[in-house]
């Protein structure tokens, strides 16, 4: 249901009662928008009457200026403008026909607004955290190849199910180098292992039409949990040849699946969250973007790998005052030379002297394998009594790290 028939929450002075006129239908947008059984409409605070249209018609019959007076859908023309602007979109949910309606001139502001009942219709929620409250979650992190062969993978993914993870996530071609479509890999994994699964979704390299492509493909192969980010930047050496996309940021994405959650995926929607940068120098700017996340539909966040005491009270600082659904990143280090790329190289990611100062250069493969997992224990040690769970990012896909970490710490 929608107020004013959009779900805009737009309403002017005291609601009166209002039914649609004989005959006002949009043509061209019958079936596009709601399907096409006749709607009864409901004022704020006044009597139900009943709907003689239906489909897309129903939301655009508004109240009158006064006195309850009937306002049949406006001029023909205005109606077909309306309707080829949802074409051109593609698909017209309620948000869609409101901007289209609008665009055209063919809204107009009355002291009632009309809401559309319609079935309701129980979703199946397909999060990958769905009843599992009162226990950390557990989300691991699998590189998809730079290459075809996807043994490596594939062998992380089903030691990953016997370790009883929750969820594996797929980056989309980290730090803008080309790897295998992380959809594609989650698809796979998914069909072979029967895990959850999470690709991740970046605003990088698509526009809008190529992003709703993708989630539709997605939800038709069931996959249904998605990380948003916004994404990094194409590398300056491949710049000349290579161009980023951009046409909006995570949130922009967040409100496309929010739409697409109304219409496509009604029955099904789909489950996405956004990442949180803790370490970002103005950290009022990243509190405000969770905050933003979260009223366009993140339901989960997952953070950046943690090293110190300050990412952990920033972090503590976003759950008391968000609410929010946290799984803290966590990076075991391998080596020094490891440690060491990530603080150079790698921005967004505090790693402190204090965390370098641990390895040595002459440590053996099983030495920084035993210093990271130390390390990552301890962290989880100072966070447990806030955080919902861990997004672990194993560096080279050394996936049997996990069980020596999280044998003391899961519960």
């Amino acid at each position: 249901a929608g107020v004013c028939g959009m779900g805009t929450g737009h309403r002017a002075g005291r609601a009166m009662p209002v039914s649609c006129a004989d005959g006002a239908v949009l043509p061209g947008l019958r079936h596009h928008a709601l399907p096409q059984r006749p709607f009864a409409g409901q004022l704020a605070d006044g009597p139900a009457q009943q709907c003689r249209h239906s489909g897309a018609g129903a939301l655009f019959c508004l109240a009158g200026l006064g006195g309850g007076a009937r306002l049949p859908c406006q001029r023909q023309r205005a109606a077909d403008k309306a309707a080829e602007c949802c074409r051109v979109r593609g698909h017209c949910s309620a948000g869609g026909l409101w901007r289209c309606a609008k665009s055209a001139g063919l809204l107009v502001f009355a002291p009632a607004c009309l809401t559309v009942i319609t079935e309701k219709k129980t979703a199946n929620d397909v999060s990958f955290y769905k009843g599992k409250e009162g226990r950390k979650l557990i989300a691991v992190e699998l590189a998809p190849p730079l290459g075809i062969d996807d043994e490596k993978i594939m062998d992380a993914a089903f030691l990953m199910k016997e370790s009883g993870v929750d969820v594996l996530t797929f980056p989309d071609s980290p730090s803008g180098r080309t790897r295998a479509d992380s959809i594609l890999m989650a698809e796979k994994v998914s069909r072979e292992t029967g895990m959850c699964v999470m690709p991740h979704i970046c605003c990088r390299d698509k526009n809008a039409i190529a992003m709703r492509s993708q989630l539709l493909g997605a939800h038709i192969n069931d996959i249904n949990n998605f990380l948003v980010i916004t994404g990094d930047p194409i590398p300056s050496v491949v710049r000349a040849s290579v161009k980023s996309v951009f046409n909006f940021d995570s949130v922009g994405l967040m409100n496309i699946i929010s739409d697409m959650n109304q219409e496509q995926f009604a029955g099904k929607p789909v489950i996405y969250g956004g990442a949180i940068n803790q370490g970002r120098a103005n950290f009022k700017v990243e509190l405000e973007r969770v905050k933003k996340k979260m009223e366009a539909g993140a339901t989960f966040f997952m953070t950046q790998p943690v090293f110190s005491d300050e990412d952990i009270d920033r972090l503590r600082q976003i759950k008391e005052q968000t609410g929010a659904r946290i799984l803290c990143g966590i990076m075991p280090f391998v080596s020094l030379r490891n440690a060491t790329f990530m603080k150079n190289e790698m921005t967004g990611i505090n790693v402190t002297d204090e965390i370098l100062s641990r390895y040595r250069a002459d440590m053996s493969k099983e030495e920084g394998e035993e210093t990271g997992i130390q390390i990552a224990r301890e962290i989880i040690a100072k966070t447990t009594d806030f955080v919902d769970g861990y997004y672990f990012s194993f560096p080279f896909n050394r996936v049997h790290m996990l069980k020596k970490i999280i044998g003391k710490n899961n519960q």
